[in-house]
């Protein structure tokens, strides 16, 4: 038996104006932003466009597609009110006539190069699925941080010991929720704090391996970011790369997935788990 997914993608879509959102000082404020957009569509997907070799009511104009979603964008607007009029657009273009809705799954990204301090950019992400009739049936969020650089002393060796190095962060943090009666996404401004919280987390470790560094913040990004924000769970991607620890490799990296939501997660007694603070973990040994 054979799967078949027929997608179209708009990759980094320059817009006209910026978009608000937190700067790197937290204040909201316009900022340059480009737009990434992949449409998955429902069932044969564009088949019968490509049969003719014409476009059809089986896909969407890409180039129309930019183009509208150029249009919605104007002077100080809001990064969230952008992302639901996209949507909207999307669904406009994905309603066909007699009724017939061709998008399975939209996805909307929103890179932001200068809403990060130390990192490569912070990035805003709403998936949509849709049934055959158009009928949002689940919704997904994500607010990521990129190529974060953090100079922290880590490793085994003993002359590893002796200086801070760089490391490479990235964290992405992500919520599905049902189409109703499910609580939203924090703001924009409420998820900003995430990519200092990180560097509060690991300027001040000395820890010899990255897994037990990735293990650490992850559980305090938990307990004192993420726990607020995200009540009913959230999924938490860590990724910590080493750029200088191979000569001839960019980097060595660990990457850590920790799920939490409440729908997800299984079968988790809340009660178990250690009493000791990760904090106590930190532990400097003696070197020679």
């Amino acid at each position: 038996m054979s799967a078949t997914a027929d997608l179209i993608h708009v990759k980094e879509l320059q817009l006209p104006h910026g978009l608000v959102a937190p700067d790197v000082w937290g204040k909201p404020k316009e900022q340059p932003a480009t737009i990434t957009l992949t449409v998955s569509l429902q069932g044969a997907g564009f088949s019968t466009a490509a049969d003719k070799d014409q476009l059809d009511q089986s896909t969407i104009h890409y180039g129309e597609l930019s183009k509208r979603i150029r249009a919605l964008n104007r002077p100080a607007q809001h990064v969230e009110g952008f992302v639901d009029e996209a949507h909207q657009c999307v669904h406009a273009m994905a309603s066909k006539a007699e009724g017939k809705f061709i998008v399975r799954l939209a996805a909307l990204r929103v890179t932001l190069p200068k809403a990060s301090m130390y990192g490569e950019g912070a990035v805003w992400t709403r998936v949509i699925e849709y049934d055959d009739k158009g009928v949002v049936t689940r919704r997904m969020g994500e607010y990521g941080v990129n190529e974060v650089k953090i100079m922290t002393l880590v490793g085994v060796n003993a002359y590893e010991r002796q200086a801070e190095q760089p490391l490479l962060i990235g964290v992405n943090v992500t919520r599905w929720v049902q189409s109703e009666g499910e609580v939203e996404w924090p703001t924009t401004e409420e998820m900003a704090g995430l990519e200092a919280k990180v560097a509060e987390i690991i300027k001040p470790t000395s820890f010899e391996t990255l897994e037990t560094l990735a293990d650490h913040t992850t559980k305090l990004l938990q307990e004192e970011f993420l726990a607020t924000r995200f009540p009913q769970g959230c999924i938490l991607r860590l990724t910590i790369s080493k750029p200088r620890a191979i000569p001839f490799a960019d980097a060595p990296a660990v990457e850590v997935m920790r799920n939490n939501h409440e729908n997800l997660r299984g079968y988790v007694d809340r009660e178990s788990g250690p009493t000791i603070s990760v904090r106590d973990l930190n532990v400097v040994k003696p070197y020679a």
